[in-house]
């Protein structure tokens, strides 16, 4: 831009309708971009054009004024506002986010029925969590893992019982023997489907 482009700040602020210090506290904010003005001396200098396009790109239409009124201006046209590289990203995991569900291509009116479907089935599972028909997984897989311990011991126990029991009655040592091989192999084979699930 050539020098001649810019004008006082209080000339442009009474292009706008507003004071000298309200347009100096937007530039200190930000609202009018450092780009848009040019520092002579002790004094600053605007560019209008610029200015005005930094007005309708940071300000709402609740803070604007129409020029040469109090009253606020009517809403400016959107301008496209640039996406910051986190923003895109977000964006972009949102989609997969969506694709992943198995929600793309669905009507906004199915979108919302689904986000109230899921929301009521939180809620249920809420409430029977909260009523101790619901148990968390950690807790369950706790009292599973007691009861194996515990059948596991008992079953590893019933050599050890009925071995005596079985010498009364049995008085061939071959045939105890054979027997006491029988029971151990079952018990391995319990022990065995335990371990993979299978009881």
């Amino acid at each position: 831009m050539t020098e001649g482009t810019y004008i006082s700040i209080i000339d442009f602020a009474k292009q706008l309708g507003m004071t000298p210090e309200y347009i100096r506290r937007l530039v200190a904010k930000g609202k009018i971009e450092k780009s848009s003005t040019i520092q002579k001396g002790a004094r600053k200098f605007i560019d209008p054009v610029a200015a005005r396009a930094d007005l309708d790109r940071n300000l709402s239409h609740i803070n604007k004024r129409r020029p040469g009124t109090n009253a606020p201006a009517a809403p400016a046209k959107k301008t496209r506002k640039r996406r910051s590289d986190a923003e895109k990203l977000e964006e972009l995991s949102e989609v997969d986010a969506v694709a992943a569900a198995g929600f793309e291509g669905i009507s906004l009116q199915a979108a919302q029925t689904i986000h109230e479907r899921y929301k009521a089935a939180l809620k249920k599972l809420e409430y029977e969590k909260k009523e101790g028909e619901l148990l968390p997984a950690d807790e369950v897989r706790k009292v599973w893992s007691d009861c194996i311990i515990s059948a596991r011991s008992k079953i590893l126990s019933i050599k050890g019982e009925i071995g005596p029991l079985l010498k009364e009655f049995i008085e061939d040592p071959a045939n105890f023997n054979a027997v006491m091989v029988a029971v151990e192999q079952i018990t391995f084979d319990a022990l065995k489907d335990l371990q993979r699930g299978s009881i």
